[in-house]
């Protein structure tokens, strides 16, 4: 499958944009790509589009915190999964963690990091990630996580 076209520049978000009939029926689950780090954000997103995920990337905390509360969120359909880096200029991912219960978006969310001490797992955990990565990323160990969660981004859980 072809991966979907640019986002308007304008746009916080680059990755996806909703089908034109409006009909999301066998579409792709959704990622929300949030990396400062312009090299890991692109093997990232080659990575989780080779997989079979539409991506949408964001390029730092502040665009990440925008688009969530925005609606752009509405505009194009709502992430399936975050993925975010603890470290990035203006907002960190666990900042993010914190508003992401004020918002409309009920995604499981990784956070991924260079610097993965006890305090900071601690602090993904009662903020309610799923898993915190440390980088250098492996993608099997990544692909693996979103593979227990697919089930629930598609609506087959049982």
């Amino acid at each position: 499958m072809k991966a979907a076209s640019e986002a308007q520049s304008s746009s916080p978000a680059r990755g996806i944009v909703p089908p034109p009939n409006g009909d999301v029926s066998g579409a792709r689950p959704r990622v929300l790509l949030a990396e400062d780090d312009v090299d890991t954000r692109k093997m990232l997103k080659h990575v989780l589009l080779f997989a079979g995920y539409d991506v949408i990337e964001i390029e730092n905390g502040l665009e990440l915190m925008c688009y969530l509360s925005s609606s752009a969120v509405d505009e194009v359909l709502p992430p399936d999964v975050i993925i975010t880096d603890i470290r990035m200029p203006y907002f960190s991912g666990l900042d993010m963690l914190r508003s992401v219960q004020r918002c409309t978006v009920a995604a499981p969310v990784i956070l991924i990091s260079a610097f993965c001490d006890d305090k900071t797992r601690e602090l993904a955990q009662k903020g309610g990630a799923v898993a915190l990565l440390q980088k250098p990323l492996a993608a099997d160990q990544l692909l693996a996580i979103l593979a227990e969660l697919r089930p629930k981004m598609t609506g087959d859980a049982s």
